[in-house]
């Protein structure tokens, strides 16, 4: 699995600089490129499927096999697709965020992914 820290790279040249917020489905992070004197920010939230080792072995414990559980998890994964093919069919209404892009990224054991959502970064209502 793909630690994300600061200074990791996602995206091919995008570079994560600092975690933005954290929640029940993932980790909001700051990304930075620079290509030809320009610096563009985003924003990249992680949805780990599991999210963690305990969520992995309370559904190998529920009685599936190792196979069985990667399907449960492809399911869910596959919902959060759907729900990303929205953002992006929204991404030019004014009041949502803008979806940039999105990669899913396997997990080595072959249970679980990493859901990688790349979209625009917004300034907080209260910094703003």
């Amino acid at each position: 699995m793909i630690q994300y820290d600061v200074g990791t790279k996602v995206f091919g040249d995008w570079e994560i600089t600092r975690v933005l917020g954290e929640g029940g489905f993932g980790k909001v992070f700051e990304l930075k490129k620079e290509s030809y004197g320009i610096t563009a920010v985003s924003a990249m939230k992680i949805i780990r499927i599991p999210q963690s080792e305990s969520d992995r072995k309370a559904v190998l414990n529920m009685g599936l096999d190792e196979e069985s559980a990667a399907g449960y998890f492809r399911i869910m994964a596959a919902s959060l697709i759907r729900e990303i093919q929205v953002m992006s069919a929204l991404k030019s209404h004014p009041g949502i965020v803008s979806f940039e892009d999105t990669h899913v990224e396997p997990h080595g054991d072959g249970i679980g992914q990493d859901i990688q959502i790349r979209m625009e970064l917004l300034t907080s209502f209260q910094d703003y």
